[in-house]
């Protein structure tokens, strides 16, 4: 038996860089099985073998949603890490393992852990929590025996404690841990979700890390049992809220009449310094005349950062200027209140902004790592994965020669993922001549360029890399004036999936940044940096995704 254990460990082992990468995007949020399929370009079947045998080492479970009579709003199953410390590898340290040997602990740990380390907390709460409720039934002190527990996983709310007994009566459960207290609102989240699961409860637990709003402690206190409510109590309370809401709408519109009577119109900044809060977020960015084609991510960023905003009643302003002008604007924006806080495109810093945005301590966060040290909150895409995951498909696909051509020196984007490509080849043991390596301006003409220089050497790569877009459609002209088939003769692979990618012949295969995602991150980021101004944040947050097409 041990030697059969040992055979079918060594055999895994083998490719332990696929379970890597697997578990990697499960800790990163990636846990339904066609978003591991899209993210790690390794097909569904491939993933399901992988699982099983991750199941079988009891390092992944399966979690699917506790049966109700909602079963069609639920989602199908949920790939969760079981054990915690490999939980905690793959989500803070495996993505920057480079930057573990030149950190001290508390640097990696200020770097890398502590803006993402509330939302890992939370899951861990939700299961003391559960375990809570299981001690009290053991030891008989709930309201009633139960003899089943678990989660429903909604597609559009979740409830995370179903506590049932043999006649289908339930306790259910809400697990506050990143909120300053548990509201109201939260408690109609909870009723949504149980209509979505249609489920009723006679009990409810509510918990929170932090603590609750008066409104919460005083049904508590008339409640029968102090952390336990009825249904009822909770949809009387909600109906004197709505009550309440009809009576402050009346009065609204009478004060309205009178103010357009009056033709009176408030000074807004006065009105943010009266309620020290203008629910605006301002983006300062240099936006060029040709930008939305050079650049169409800004706007898809942009776009996912507003959906973030708009949901907590912030409206997002777009500020178009040089470095020169930024930290003035930035200043006297912050001073007059126009502004609870600042999203400011990496294109647009320097030194003077970050000094005077440390000592006015202004809510912000960077889009892009700062070139220089600074005391800027920042968050950036992991370009080193993406040329991890650039290399490792040509591995894949039989590649043995493989060349970068990418931007200068000084083009810390670029230098990363080439970064990310020597460590996978150096992994593998294959070799990247000199030669091999391109460096130039990223532009067409450049890529162009520095693709004929490459066909000039004394060994042609069976593959290539682009740094980006713009130096790949240079590379596949080259390619074909030189009469050189894409991918017969050579493959290709480039990254950030803009349009002409998927006009080109052959269509380019890319390793794609959700910069969608990323604009809500920041999205997200701000808000908990204008709630904890003294948080600090430093981060790789968007995860890359291999999209294959003919180039490879």
């Amino acid at each position: 038996m041990r030697r059969a254990a040992e055979q079918l460990i060594a055999a895994e082992l083998r490719e332990l860089s696929v379970y890597e990468t697997i578990l990697y995007y499960i800790a990163s949020g990636y846990d339904k099985l066609n978003e591991l399929h899209l993210k790690t370009g390794y097909s569904r079947a491939k993933i399901s073998v992988y699982m099983k045998n991750l199941g079988t080492f009891h390092i992944v479970e399966k979690e699917t949603s506790f049966e109700t009579g909602g079963w069609e709003n639920t989602k199908k199953g949920v790939y969760r890490i079981k054990d915690n410390y490999v939980n905690f590898w793959f989500r803070f340290v495996y993505p920057h393992l480079s930057e573990l040997y030149m950190m001290s602990p508390e640097q990696f740990y200020d770097a890398y852990i502590t803006s993402g380390i509330d939302e890992y907390l939370e899951r861990y709460f939700k299961e003391v929590c559960m375990e809570y409720v299981g001690l009290l039934n053991l030891i008989g002190k709930l309201p009633m025996k139960i003899s089943k527990m678990g989660t429903w996983i909604g597609k559009e709310g979740n409830i995370d404690i179903i506590a049932q007994n043999s006649v289908r009566e339930n306790i259910v459960g809400y697990c506050n841990w990143n909120q300053p207290e548990f509201t109201m609102e939260m408690k109609e989240e909870l009723l949504k979700s149980m209509k979505q699961a249609k489920i009723d409860a006679k009990y409810f637990f509510l918990f929170s890390a932090k603590g609750f709003s008066e409104e919460i402690r005083q049904l508590a206190e008339e409640s029968a049992n102090s952390a336990v409510e009825s249904k009822k109590l909770i949809e009387q309370s909600l109906s004197e809220v709505d009550d309440g809401n009809k009576v402050t709408k009346e009065t609204g519109e009478a004060m309205k009449k009178v103010m357009d009577e009056l033709d009176y119109h408030p000074n807004l900044r006065a009105k943010n310094f009266a309620r020290q809060s203008a629910k605006t977020i301002i983006f300062v960015a240099e936006l060029g005349k040709n930008t939305g084609f050079s650049n169409p991510h800004m706007f898809e960023m942009m776009c996912g950062l507003m959906h973030v905003l708009e949901e907590k009643g912030y409206t997002l302003i777009v500020r178009n200027m040089h470095a020169e002008d930024c930290s003035h604007y930035i200043q006297e924006a912050a001073d007059s209140k126009q502004a609870d806080g600042f999203v400011i495109h990496a294109s647009v810093i320097s030194e003077k902004l970050d000094e005077m945005i440390f000592e006015k301590g202004i809510p912000h966060i960077v889009i892009g790592n700062p070139n220089f040290q600074s005391h800027f909150c920042w968050i950036d895409i992991n370009n080193q994965l993406a040329g991890e995951l650039a290399a490792r498909h040509l591995l894949e696909r039989g590649c043995q020669e493989v060349a970068f051509i990418g931007g200068k020196q000084e083009d810390k984007i670029s230098m990363h993922r080439l970064n990310g490509v020597i460590a996978v080849l150096k992994k593998h043991d294959v070799l990247l001549p000199r030669e091999f390596v391109q460096k130039g301006e990223s532009d067409c003409e450049s890529g162009y360029r520095m693709t004929m220089q490459l066909l000039d050497s004394r060994k042609r790569p069976d593959a290539v890399i682009c740094a980006n877009n713009y130096i790949a459609y240079g590379c596949v002209s080259a390619l074909h004036d030189r009469g050189i088939l894409i991918p017969e003769e050579i493959r290709m692979i480039t990254f950030d999936d803009f349009p002409f990618s998927k006009i080109l012949r052959p269509m380019l295969s890319v390793v794609d940044i959700d910069v969608y995602d990323m604009g809500m991150q920041a999205g997200k980021y701000i808000l908990q940096k204008i709630r904890k101004p003294n948080m600090y944040i430093q981060s790789h947050i968007t995860i890359p995704s291999l999209i294959v097409r003919d180039s490879t």
